[in-house]
């Protein structure tokens, strides 16, 4: 029933009321608090010791970076607190060596050294100072030589954190200095980079080195300062560096191509190129999250599961899943696994959240659960994109689709119709006609998602340059009733895979469906007759439910090279059957009432 605050040196100093009360304090300082209260009986106190912290004016800096080598520039940042109105900077043999600036212009240092920086920051009624002794350190570092002769093989361009160089040759000389261009990398990440040779004649086997000089001591020979390594390669190659933590500094970085052997940082040598560039290593300045994530299947059946990736940027520290129809619908892993019960579409939400705020994003109708769901199919990852895909034409069929966006697209324009038993030609068309690329053609006729079974390589061209040209083939007995999944992978230097990660080249899908001819199933699609098999995909048992129909019906069940492996009469609207011994793969059931006719088709799994 009252209460008594006492707030040291606070204005008010003292209270009467159970609050909330403003207090100002105007002088730096830290100070306890205490409140008394009473319910007219008994008495209880609370006093917080050194409770509320005052700050004054107080001058902060930093700069980016502190080591660099002489000629080399750093920028500074002001961190003052408490809004100062003026600021006098000291930058002893800095160019410029004073700045009233609130953040200064690049200083640039001359002459090697270690060198001190202070600031002095006002607000119109006092002063604050802070000086950090030996804060700059100024190199002097002479590298070692190192060159070839590019005159028969040389670095023709360089992709580093998607920042390009194309250099060409520099003849005789075997050397450039590059270090005029410069890459800004973060500590503690993994850069991403591309390396492309050039060559007079015919390529020979490369082998490439990239060196960095973290500690800046002038040399590329401490552990660690060897941060790429690729050997015997005749084309481009791709991969990733990985910059330690905690690295704030200008030096040197130092990438050597040579033929036929491994180079020394500090080589002379006969045939290939080496080049000179700088890089700034800085640490990242902390970010709010940036919300993404992925699936590893969007269109599932009942009851599967579905498994969530969490990709949202700067290094969220929780996150927070709804799962619209999924069990859980709410969870708080990183990556977490859902299961979907009930046929729909549903959305899925998450909030990434760190230090410096959050993010959310929603996807709507990202996941959709059916009784009989499509196919789902890998998609390949290109690492590189420096040749792709120019052009396709297969039959009368043209796709002039140059360039994708990411390395695999999947086009439902134009789409493909085949007759089987028929043979198309072929002719396939890169971008880059120097290059030595590898091609496939894959057709998933039993529509089971991969492109890995007996018969789906439709078309093989290894090494070739420039178009290849062929004819692919589609064999009788095809599945007719949906369309079929074709995917076209062109690489540079080797053979693909269907579903391969981390390659130069690019990836493109199209639907493929059959017309009549050749020994295809045609479905006759019934008014009213209707016909519910499941599961399907099935392993053991296969149920036939026919509905509206109260005779015997004719049940056929074919492979998909359309031979009859099983038939049976029908005479009850239920029934199941036992295909434990029949092979995995595509399957067509058909069933006939003398009337009305339908074929449908299963997996066996």
């Amino acid at each position: 029933t009252s209460w008594a605050w006492t707030f040291t040196d606070g204005t008010p100093s003292t209270y009467n009321l159970q609050g909330p009360v403003n207090v100002t304090y105007n002088t730096p300082g830290t100070y306890s608090v205490s409140l008394t209260v009473s319910d007219g009986t008994t008495n209880d106190t609370e006093i917080k010791t050194a409770y509320i912290t005052v700050n004054g004016l107080t001058a902060d800096f930093s700069g980016d970076p502190t080591t660099l080598v002489a000629g080399g520039s750093v920028i500074f940042t002001d961190l003052s607190t408490c809004n100062p109105t003026s600021w006098s900077w000291s930058f002893p043999s800095g160019n410029p060596a004073s700045s009233n600036d609130k953040n200064p212009p690049a200083i640039t240092y001359d002459t090697p050294g270690t060198y001190t920086v202070s600031l002095i920051v006002g607000d119109g009624i006092g002063t604050d100072t802070k000086e950090i002794l030996d804060y700059i350190t100024v190199t002097d570092i002479q590298y070692c030589t190192s060159h070839g002769n590019a005159i028969e093989h040389w670095i023709d361009y360089i992709n580093i954190n998607g920042t390009y160089n194309f250099s060409g040759s520099s003849g005789a000389t075997g050397y450039e200095d590059f270090t005029g261009i410069v890459f800004n990398l973060e500590s503690g990440s993994a850069v991403p980079l591309t390396l492309t040779p050039g060559f007079a004649s015919r390529s020979k086997f490369q082998y490439w080195r990239i060196w960095i000089d973290f500690n800046n001591d002038g040399d590329f020979t401490d552990a660690g300062e060897e941060v790429f390594a690729a050997n015997k390669k005749k084309t481009a190659v791709s991969g990733t560096i990985t910059i330690p933590q905690g690295l704030n500094t200008t030096t040197r970085m130092r990438i050597s191509m040579k033929r036929s052997a491994i180079p020394l940082p500090c080589e002379i040598f006969s045939i290939g190129e080496v080049e000179d560039y700088t890089v700034i290593l800085s640490e990242p300045v902390p970010q709010p999250p940036v919300a993404d994530f992925t699936s590893d299947k969007t269109t599932i059946g009942i009851g599967e599961t579905v498994q969530f990736t969490d990709l949202s940027a700067n290094y969220p520290t929780s996150w927070a899943w709804s799962f619209q129809g999924g069990t859980p619908d709410t969870n708080n892993n990183q990556n977490p696994s859902v299961v979907y019960n009930s046929i729909g579409t549903y959305d899925v939400s998450l909030t990434a959240t760190n230090a410096q705020g959050s993010d959310a994003i929603t996807k709507t109708a990202y996941i959709v659960v059916s009784d009989n769901p499509p196919p789902q199919y890998c998609v390949p990852v290109v690492s590189n994109l420096d040749d792709y895909i120019n052009s396709i034409t297969i039959g009368t069929v043209t796709h002039n689709s140059q360039q994708g966006i990411s390395g695999y697209t999947y086009y439902t324009s134009p789409s493909f119709t085949f007759t089987p038993g028929n043979t198309y030609s072929v002719s396939l068309s890169p971008f880059n006609a120097s290059n030595k690329n590898f091609w496939r053609i894959w057709i998933d006729f039993n529509n089971n998602g991969l492109f890995t079974d007996a018969g789906e390589t439709v078309l093989t061209a290894n090494n070739k340059k420039g178009t290849v040209t062929g004819n692919i083939t589609i064999p009788l007995g095809v599945d007719a009733v949906s369309p079929d999944r074709m995917r076209i992978t062109m690489k540079t230097g080797s053979s693909p895979g269907s579903c391969d990660i981390g390659f130069n080249g690019e990836v493109e899908d199209y639907d493929v469906n059959y017309s009549a001819g050749g020994d295809v199933l045609s479905p006759v699609i019934p008014e009213s007759l209707d016909v519910h098999i499941y599961p399907n995909p099935a392993k053991d048992l296969l149920h036939i439910r026919v509905a509206g129909n109260s005779g015997d019906v004719s049940v056929k069940i074919y492979n998909a090279m359309g031979s009859i492996i099983d038939s049976y009469i029908q005479d009850k609207p239920d029934n199941q059957i036992d295909i434990s011994n029949y092979l995995p793969g595509l399957y067509f059931i058909y069933v006939n009432d003398d009337d009305k006719m339908v074929l449908q088709k299963f997996v066996v799994k």
